[in-house]
């Protein structure tokens, strides 16, 4: 039986994407305010998988895997990305650090357990993730929106009885995760163009923000559940990389749908 454990570490540094081959007009472009140098504060999640050792009842002792990621991440850590060796033909981007953890990481796990993901973090609103041989590209955002939950044919007490309190009028604060999947970019490093996300951001902004959800004609007619929230904006969202939605509700109401 294969047990999956996750690993979270962190590291900051500064970078900013740049292709030498093009001009900075062409650069300012593409790249935007991202042509100068920044930082963040990064989070890397360390997926592995293996079978459960018989005499320590773990996939692998934590201390050991903190020694071997954090070897890893020393070498990233309070740096200039762009100076380091693993970026000088490539673009320091989200989507790039997360293949190269990967393919550093999984020549030093011990030969029993298994390299299942990597991903890390730029913030909280943006983060990749490499699973060996697929990229993926995850994008938050937030919206305010109110509802209530009933059908119009069934009486008040029906509609108390199935929604309870929520066929009464109310809102929340929804957050929604935009998963993107495809190959990566050589002269950009983007698994999706910023300004692309961006369009998807606005998009689901105009559709959803500062609404109340039971006045949108689909959700009116199917019921503005977080089920099919998810279908309308399946519907509704026309990029071809998108691969995945998952909205919360709440912090205990979590909704996902896969889109491709």
């Amino acid at each position: 039986m294969r047990i999956f454990l996750t690993k979270r570490f962190s590291f900051s540094a500064c970078h900013r994407f740049y292709n030498k081959k093009w001009s900075k007009k062409k650069n300012e472009k593409i790249f935007g305010k991202n042509i100068n140098f920044h930082g963040h504060n990064y989070k890397v999640d360390v997926g592995v998988e293996g079978e459960i050792d018989k005499e320590t009842g773990m996939v692998i002792n934590i201390d050991e895997l903190k020694n071997i990621v954090n070897e890893v991440i020393s070498e990233f850590d309070h740096k200039n990305l762009n100076e380091l060796k693993y970026f000088k033909e490539i673009q320091p981007t989200v989507e790039n650090i997360s293949k190269i953890f990967y393919e550093i990481l999984k020549e030093k796990l011990p030969e029993n357990l298994k390299l299942h993901k990597i991903t890390v973090y730029e913030s909280d609103f943006l983060w990749a993730s490499f699973y060996g041989n697929e990229n993926e590209l995850s994008k938050k955002i937030n919206f305010y929106s109110s509802h209530k939950l009933l059908k119009k044919d069934f009486d008040k007490e029906k509609n108390l009885k199935i929604f309870g309190k929520c066929s009464n009028f109310h809102g929340h604060e929804y957050s929604l995760i935009l998963k993107y999947k495809g190959e990566v970019d050589k002269e950009t490093g983007f698994l999706v163009k910023r300004e692309e996300i961006e369009k998807d951001v606005k998009n689901v902004k105009k559709l959803l923000d500062y609404k109340d959800l039971n006045k949108i004609k689909f959700l009116k007619e199917k019921n503005p559940t977080g089920e099919n929230i998810l279908i309308y904006l399946k519907n509704k969202l026309k990029n071809k990389k998108i691969s995945g939605l998952t909205l919360y509700e709440t912090d205990e109401n979590i909704f996902e749908m896969e889109v491709n």
